[in-house]
């Protein structure tokens, strides 16, 4: 039985037929019943196949439809505890009457351990047929070259953000991470036909010294460090919440709302010396440009805020340049800081 390996999908009659074959005498005939998204077929989950995470793999098959189809050939990645990570596909549209190949090249997921993999219909219609033959799993061969690279960043085993897309050719600087924090970057190469590779993992480690200032719509040609005045800086977080007595309750009841504030105070020590004005002056800038900037420090802090109190006390020794900053809402991928 043909049906004895594999699992039916909602809406889907599989069943062995000889009305159509690609090879042999016979091919899967599967029928839909009733409209779903999607109508198809996978390997039971003990005939999953298993697989090398980051290694490439391709599904083939070929399917057949009277009247043509959209089809679309998926790999699930399935994890050791059998918990779906993720799926990858590719749409394929086949012509009427006539035996199309389908194929689908993929890496499977960091912590893939298995897949299972198979055709789909697309927004099928009730009663609609399509016979598909020589299903087949293979380990790739072919690394496309790719037209975009996807940056992953992951810290503290937190999950990966995507923080940048760039070209095959060029290079990506991460203006975000904070001093002493560890980083994990994965490299994900994108083909003009949606298949992907996936780079080794790379772990990463930054030491800063004294505060560093930049634009975040231009960090290359905007970053600033400043030296001194190492342990002279604090943050601060206000939770929103509300304190309530009430009758027959000794103590308050707090009630928390959905909001918080944090603040950011940053004092820099500028010597006396003959850049002493020039330093200062930059200072007081970016307290003037009502713009949103990141600020990293020693410490291991990173900051995307506005700046709303700037100051400078005048010392033997130069200038004590002091300025508060609150946090703002960003998009910036800035993992647990």
């Amino acid at each position: 039985m043909i049906t004895a390996a594999l699992v039916l999908e909602a809406c889907t009659v599989l069943e062995q037929s000889s009305d159509q074959a690609h090879s042999g005498s016979y091919s899967g005939k599967i029928t839909v019943t009733g409209t779903p998204d999607t109508a198809g077929i996978r390997p039971d989950e003990t005939y999953r196949v298993a697989v090398t995470p980051l290694s490439r793999y391709t599904a083939t098959c070929w399917a057949y439809s009277t009247g043509g189809a959209t089809v679309r050939m998926a790999l699930d990645w399935y994890d050791t505890n059998g918990d779906l990570i993720s799926t990858s596909s590719i749409d394929t549209v086949i012509p009427p009457a006539e035996w199309t190949r389908v194929e689908h090249t993929a890496s499977a997921p960091l912590n893939t351990a298995t897949v299972g993999y198979g055709p789909d219909l697309v927004a099928p219609s009730d009663s609609e047929v399509m016979y598909v033959d020589n299903i087949v799993l293979r380990t790739a061969t072919n690394v496309p070259t790719p037209a975009t690279n996807q940056i992953w960043r992951s810290h503290s085993d937190g999950d990966a953000q995507l923080v940048a897309t760039v070209g095959p050719d060029e290079t990506y600087r991460d203006y975000l991470v904070g001093s002493g924090r560890e980083y994990t970057y994965t490299a994900v190469a994108i083909a003009p036909d949606g298949s992907t590779a996936t780079s080794e993992p790379v772990t990463a480690k930054a030491y800063f010294l004294g505060v560093w200032i930049h634009d975040p719509a231009n960090p290359e040609g905007t970053i600033r460090q400043y030296l001194y005045g190492r342990a002279q800086r604090s943050d601060s977080t206000d939770v929103e919440q509300a304190q309530h007595h009430y009758l027959g309750r000794e103590h308050p009841v707090t009630h928390w709302g959905e909001h918080t504030t944090e603040r950011w105070q940053i004092t820099v020590d500028v010597p006396e010396d003959a850049a002493r004005l020039t330093v200062t002056d930059t200072l007081r800038q970016w307290a003037q440009a009502r713009r949103t900037l990141v600020v990293r420090d020693n410490r291991g802090r990173v900051f995307a805020g506005t700046t709303d109190g700037f100051g400078v006390a005048d010392q033997e020794w130069g200038d004590a340049v002091s300025w508060t900053m609150t946090r703002v809402d960003s998009t910036l991928p800035r993992g647990d800081v």
